[in-house]
Order: structure tokens, then C-alpha cells, then sequence
């Protein structure tokens, strides 16, 4: 195998185990495309992982015992500049915490990695997302707000905190005509032209990863796995 087919193994299979149980054999098909010999690699990394998942393990024992803390401990924990009020979410990378800022009546998503001291490359991947988040403003996208790093050495970045429901919850809950349905997913798909201006491919877009708040407004969030196109400043081009 060559040097750029087994780069693009590497960053499939690194997507690939960052990603939620579910979605990765849609992913695969998505990222190996027709080529049989890159997903046939992939594969078989996937097949034997056992010394990753022991480091994952390892590394969860290390460096998520502060988030293990905070499940357990939700009204006194802080990070940073933020009080952490509970867990709302988790996947493959990371953990999302509802929290507030110490000093403003603000609330945000906390997202952390899970496993920093084991995993250079999910760091690397963890950055790169605070780097797309932080470059990309529109209404239909959550924000980035902060970025940091815990007393322990795990990143961590906040985002605007969206209180709403899938898009397919919101619209069979309340019941919208056809009509109304496409006028909202025109909206997610504005947001979505606005990423791909940007050289942003989100390569994750499922109903829980599109919210839709009370008033309405569909937000896209999880920037987790996107792909980058062009070149962040000070750093080589995301291919993966």
C-alpha cells in the first residue's frame, strides 16, 4: 500500500471509530466510495482493534475521570469560566454538558474530548472542529463561543446551547403541511450552502444533529467528523 492510500485508511478508520455505533456503516459506504481496496483496509482495522479499545479504555480511566465527576457531581463542577449543570449528550470523541458562565447569565453546550492523553489523533480532530466551528456565522449554525483547556489537559470548546427538537420530531409534532416541512428544510439547507462556501462538508447530517427551537429556527450542529476543504490558518488541509 502506498503512502496516500494508507493516509486515507488512517483518517477513514480514525472518522470511522469516532463515530456513533450506527452511523458507521453509512459512513464507510460514504468515505471509501467504489474503492473496494480502502474499505476492505478499513475493515479489518476495524475488525482488530483490540489493543485501541484497551487504550480507550486506559485513556478513560486517566483522562475522562473528570467527566465521570461531573456526571456524578453536576452542581459544584466547573470548567473554566463555567459551571457545568449537566450532561446532555456523548458520542465517540467527546461529552456535551449543559453549563452557564460564572460571571453572566449565559448559558452554552461544553463539549470535551474523551481521551486526550491516549489519542493525538482525536485531539487533532477535536481542534480542527473548534477551528470550523469559530469560522463559520449563520443563524442556522450553532455557534462557537470559547475554547479552553481543563487543569488536566483536556480540550474543551463551548457553543451556543440550542434548546429544540430534531427536525422530524418537531415537524410531526406539530403537525406541519408538506409545504411547511420543505420551507423549514430549505432553511437547513441554507446553512448548509453557507458551510460549503466555506469549504465546510458537514458529512454527518442526520435528524439529531438538526434542531429546531420553539420559535422555529432549525440550527445544524456536531461539526465532529465535517471535512474541510481548504486550509485552516498555520495548518495543512483537512482530507480526511
Amino acid at each position: 500500500m502506498d503512502r496516500e492510500a494508507w493516509r486515507r485508511v488512517e483518517e477513514i478508520y480514525h472518522a470511522l471509530s469516532e463515530a456513533p455505533e450506527p452511523d458507521r456503516d453509512r459512513l464507510l459506504a460514504e468515505l471509501c466510495g467504489d474503492d473496494a481496496g480502502i474499505r476492505a483496509d478499513v475493515e479489518s482495522l476495524l475488525r482488530q482493534d483490540p489493543t485501541a479499545r484497551i487504550l480507550d479504555r486506559a485513556g478513560e480511566a486517566v483522562a475522562t475521570r473528570l467527566l465521570d465527576s461531573l456526571a456524578g457531581k453536576p452542581t459544584t463542577a466547573t470548567i473554566g469560566p463555567y459551571r457545568v449543570l449537566r450532561e446532555i449528550g456523548a458520542g465517540g470523541m467527546g461529552r456535551v454538558f449543559l453549563a452557564e458562565r460564572k460571571d453572566l447569565p449565559k448559558r452554552v453546550a461544553l463539549k470535551l474530548v474523551r481521551e486526550p492523553l491516549l489519542s493525538p489523533e482525536r485531539v487533532r480532530r477535536f481542534e480542527a472542529e473548534q477551528h470550523i466551528l469559530a469560522g463559520l456565522t449563520h443563524p442556522g449554525i450553532a455557534q462557537f463561543t470559547d475554547a479552553g483547556v481543563t487543569p488536566d489537559g483536556s480540550p474543551y470548546f463551548a457553543m451556543e446551547y440550542v434548546e429544540g427538537d430534531p427536525i422530524t420530531s418537531y415537524a410531526d409534532g406539530r403537525g406541519l403541511s408538506i409545504e411547511k416541512r420543505v420551507a423549514l428544510f430549505d432553511r437547513v439547507c441554507e446553512a448548509v450552502e453557507y458551510a460549503h462556501a466555506n469549504l465546510i462538508v458537514h458529512r454527518d447530517l442526520k435528524p439529531s444533529n438538526i434542531l429546531v427551537t420553539n420559535e422555529g429556527h432549525p440550527k445544524l450542529l456536531d461539526f465532529g467528523i465535517a471535512k474541510l476543504l481548504g486550509t485552516i490558518p498555520g495548518e495543512n488541509a483537512l482530507t480526511g
